[in-house]
């Protein structure tokens, strides 16, 4: 899809409404059209740099109803989730579609997410290469990113343990060896909050199955499920990382 179109009729949109409508990650060439300025950036808001008509009205052909209908931008937008995204978009789509028709700031709870998951307590530290264990768990159709599977893995890799991501952890099995075993490494990346205290099992963000179900949520529920236990995560991380750091500068 031309990112760069499709800006320029939405004139004024989030990243989550173009990504939405695109069904791609959209952030690079957003990127790339603002250091062109082709597009401008204020208060969360991507807006196409050009002049634009206020109060305008625009038409759309229903071929259904077999004729044109008067209506703003916004009703334009609105007749766009509820005949399309919900009838011809991925299922992810359609979901994130009905979980902003229950959230009036679904905006700034998502903003809220992404500042706190590129805070220390968010990021960690895996080998680098082309197939990569950051790459492969992303698209692992059993992990789809997600955090809590991902660390089950390593804890089966430590016992020897087959998991989908057992290949290419191996292939890293000298950098998890620096740890010598899985409780090294949880103490070492800070990751108890994750782990039950005897560090035999994950406290997964939603039920798990081993691997069978699909890792993405299914329900409105458990989509909200998913970014609280996600939230918490990150605050009792960062909070066990910044007390840490505290000891440690008790004796400097």
């Amino acid at each position: 899809m031309n990112i760069e179109k499709l800006a320029k009729r939405l004139k004024e949109f989030t990243l989550d409404d173009i990504e939405l409508i695109a069904e791609c990650d959209c952030k690079t060439k957003l990127e790339q059209l603002l250091n062109s300025n082709k597009i401008l950036f204020e208060n969360g808001i991507y807006k196409y740099n050009e002049e634009t008509k206020t109060g305008e009205n625009y038409e759309i052909f229903s071929p259904l109803k077999n004729k044109h209908l008067k209506i703003s931008i916004e009703d334009a937008k609105e007749y766009f989730m509820k005949n399309y995204v919900e009838k011809y978009c991925k299922f992810e789509t359609w979901l994130i579609n009905d979980v902003k028709k229950q959230i009036n700031n679904f905006e700034n709870i998502n903003e809220t997410y992404l500042r706190k998951s590129y805070t220390i307590g968010g990021e960690i530290i895996f080998p680098k290469r082309t197939w990569s264990i950051n790459r492969l768990r992303g698209t692992n159709a059993k992990i789809k990113d997600r955090f809590d599977l991902t660390l089950e893995c390593i804890r089966r890799f430590y016992n020897n343990e087959q998991n989908p991501l057992y290949n290419v952890l191996k292939e890293d099995s000298n950098f998890f060896e620096l740890f010598v075993d899985f409780k090294g490494y949880v103490d070492f990346f800070y990751l108890n909050d994750l782990v039950t205290e005897d560090y035999n099992s994950i406290n997964f963000y939603l039920d798990f199955d081993n691997f069978e179900r699909n890792p993405r949520p299914q329900t409105v529920e458990e989509w909200f499920t998913l970014y609280n236990k996600q939230m918490e995560f990150l605050n009792a991380r960062n909070a066990r990382i910044h007390q840490s750091i505290n000891n440690v500068l008790k004796y400097l």
